[in-house]
């Protein structure tokens, strides 16, 4: 076989190289293995340095020295088959290789300061810790990058760190809040927020101070997003404060307006049982009915503005109004039960009922009632004359057209041959 020798100049050399990177990997291996304490590994990595050197030793003996006469290893490197020479620098590269993978194995798999430190780095919060007197032991990344751009400068000193956290002593975009219990908020213009915490430590029978900056940014966020909306409820509570005095300002003075209408309404309808009761023959008059109307409407006037607590409700009281003037009102299915359907139908028939009797000389009025799908149909005629001529409507005819409309109703008048009047409004509320 062909020996080492007769190989050409740049195969050696190539091999020459090889077993020199080889060396140096060896030696870092090395000193890895002392560094992590591992023994046998250590053992392993010198028996690599030494062979990688020995190998690379002889190959440079044998081509460029040409003094391998004086060494037996390089004169049967030199006269051994050059398979023999490669088959020795593979093997030393294999080596190689499996102790680099097994050092980078067991780094992985211990703790030591560069992986404590890398993991300090890799954390989002800045963290540093010190002695008592502020000297940093250890300070990650972040805590750099945060003291760089609030304070100008990376942690030189902890404790000149806090004090200048203390007192706001930081440059221009960024501001300092007091927490409490210790703690501190950073806020950038940029909407950053870093809150610092500070704590008294012991390790291994040493006094360390930890200060962690954590990133609440989203937190601040969403504490301001908060506040604003505080502010916002607190101007909503105000004047839903002020509707509510306004409301019964107004409920007030609803009441009092709809006191004088009662009280109007009932002087009306004296009057008109005055009226008729002057307009009838003296043998059928009833003194005693319309003297009874009088003293209710003058004992309403001696308590108008006080508590009204009224007997019956507004239907029996015009029921006995028309009876104190000779007018029957005869009804035809049901009122609406209470609330403002009830009010409206007792006006339509009220103004009604002074209509019949004051330009009609009615003595009956009829009532017809009914309430289905949420709304009132009502329809009221009464015996008297119909009018000559189509009235214009003014006054009571008009307010009562509005009312009806405000309900989502419409009202209509039929004057021939007898007068009546029909409605169809809402029932609700």
């Amino acid at each position: 076989m062909m020996p080492l020798m007769s190989l050409p100049p740049f195969v050696a050399d190539g091999m020459a190289l090889v077993c020199l990177v080889l060396a140096v990997v060896s030696a870092y291996a090395l000193v890895e293995a002392m560094m992590l304490r591992l023994r046998s590994v250590r053992v392993y990595a010198l028996a690599t340095l030494l062979s990688s050197m020995c190998l690379s030793r002889a190959l440079l003996l044998v081509w460029y020295w040409r003094g391998w006469e004086s060494s037996p290893a390089a004169q049967v490197l030199a006269n051994a088959p050059a398979l023999v020479s490669v088959a020795l620098v593979a093997a030393t590269l294999v080596a190689t290789v499996l102790l680099v993978l097994r050092v980078r194995s067991e780094r992985h798999a211990r703790i030591t300061p560069d992986s404590v430190k890398e993991a300090l780095d890799a954390l989002p919060d800045g963290v540093v810790f010190s002695m008592p007197d502020g000297e940093p032991v250890l300070v990650n990344t972040q805590m750099n990058a945060i003291a760089h751009d609030a304070f100008g400068t990376p942690v030189t000193d902890e404790a000149v760190l806090w004090e200048r956290l203390g007192h706001g002593d930081v440059l221009p975009g960024f501001s300092v809040e007091r927490v409490g219990n210790g703690e501190v908020l950073l806020v950038g213009q940029d909407g950053r927020a870093w809150q610092f915490s500070r704590m008294p430590l012991g390790v291994d029978g040493a006094d360390v101070v930890e200060t962690i900056a954590t990133d609440v940014t989203e937190e601040h966020a969403l504490l301001g997003r908060l506040e604003e909306r505080n502010r916002q409820m607190a101007a909503v509570n105000e004047r839903l404060r002020e509707y509510g005095r306004d409301l019964t300002r107004l409920t007030r003075e609803a009441e009092v307006l709809a006191a004088k209408v009662y009280v109007h309404d009932e002087v009306g309808r004296a009057l008109v049982a005055l009226r008729v009761y002057e307009m009838q023959a003296p043998e059928l008059r009833d003194r005693e009915a319309l003297l009874a109307l009088w003293d209710r409407v003058v004992r309403l006037l001696e308590t108008a503005g006080q508590d009204d607590e009224r007997p019956t409700d507004a239907w029996t009281l015009l029921c006995e109004a028309a009876k104190a003037i000779d007018v029957r009102i005869s009804l035809e299915g049901e009122l609406p039960s209470e609330g403002r359907a009830r009010s409206l139908v007792v006006m339509v028939v009220h103004e009604c009922l002074n209509n019949a009797v004051r330009h009609g000389g009615a003595h009956e009025v009829l009532v017809r009632c009914s309430e289905a799908d949420g709304m009132v149909d009502l329809a009221v005629e009464n015996d008297g004359n119909p009018p000559e001529v189509t009235p214009v409507e003014s006054g009571g005819l008009v307010n009562m057209r509005e009312a009806v409309s405000q309900r989502d109703g419409m009202l209509s008048i039929q004057w021939m041959p007898r007068v009546v009047v029909t409605a169809r409004f809402a029932s609700g509320g």
